[in-house]
């Protein structure tokens, strides 16, 4: 039972996309119970906020790609103009009423994020936190995002790493060891197949959860390497950046010594990508 599920874990069966769309598309328009969980919490306090923080300068002009409740937004519009879009109506009218007093720097759209309503090289950063796992085919949302932003302008995304080891869990030996196993075959097939991402079926039924309607995993090194043959110069990626920046009793930062190992630093347990068009 528990191999069988690792095996699931780390070589997700095919997805029929065709049948879960419309199911995600109803779940993402209707459900109020998602929305209102995705935007509770401070996320300006978040590490990967407070690094695209460092990034925004004043009076210049950003996109938040799945702008969500509006909080990063708000955040980057008290010292730059900043667009959100995201597809969904219900997180479009909470980004409203959070920013209404904010409307001389912040513009929402809703659109998705393959095709942003903006046109070419004209924002000088992008940014997207949390959303390209819930996208069938992140690299056309990144295609756009690379279209709409200068020369020079940033790409700044983070999102859950779906072929992580979860090296900041306590796991029993055994486990340890297949999953490491399963780890080690999961980068020689991707070293092979060289894709750059893998969809996952979502789990929309059942206890709610953040990641529940994740569909997508990707594969960061051959993501970055993607991206450097789309036009950008990749800065820095790294998948072992957030339970570094929490104090929290529940995780051990022990695992962070493997950051820069050559084998663990793929499979960390959050991707973190800056990217600069060139």
């Amino acid at each position: 039972m528990m191999l069988s599920k690792l095996i699931r874990k780390w070589f997700p069966a095919s997805v029929d996309v065709e049948h879960e769309k419309g199911a995600l598309e109803y779940f993402y328009d209707h459900n109020e119970v998602y929305h209102a969980m995705t935007r509770d919490g401070d996320k300006t306090k978040h590490p990967q906020v407070r690094l695209l923080m460092s990034l925004v300068k004043p009076g210049e002009t950003y996109v938040e790609v799945g702008c969500g409740g509006g909080q990063v937004c708000r955040e980057v519009g008290y010292c730059a103009n900043v667009v959100g879009v995201d597809v969904s109506p219900i997180a479009i009218g909470h980004a409203e009423t959070l920013c209404a007093e904010m409307k001389a720097t912040i513009t929402l759209a809703c659109a998705p994020a393959e095709s942003i309503p903006l046109g070419d090289a004209c924002v000088d950063g992008v940014y997207s936190f949390e959303v390209l796992e819930h996208l069938w085919d992140p690299k056309i949302a990144l295609q756009e995002m690379i279209r709409i932003v200068k020369p020079g302008g940033f790409i700044f995304i983070s999102m859950p790493n779906g072929f992580s080891l979860d090296l900041h869990l306590h796991k029993r030996c055994p486990v340890w060891c297949m999953e490491l196993l399963l780890a080690a075959c999961r980068r020689v097939h991707d070293c092979v197949s060289r894709q750059e991402f893998q969809n996952v079926a979502p789990v929309l039924n059942g206890e709610m959860y953040p990641d529940c309607d994740m569909i997508t995993a990707v594969i960061p090194a051959n993501l970055a390497h993607w991206l450097d043959r789309q036009g950008c110069s990749v800065i820095f990626w790294d998948t072992f950046y957030m339970h570094a920046h929490r104090n929290c009793e529940e995780f051990s930062l022990e695992f962070q010594r493997h950051s820069c190992h050559p084998f663990f630093k793929h499979f960390g347990d959050h991707l973190l990508l800056y990217a600069r068009k060139r």
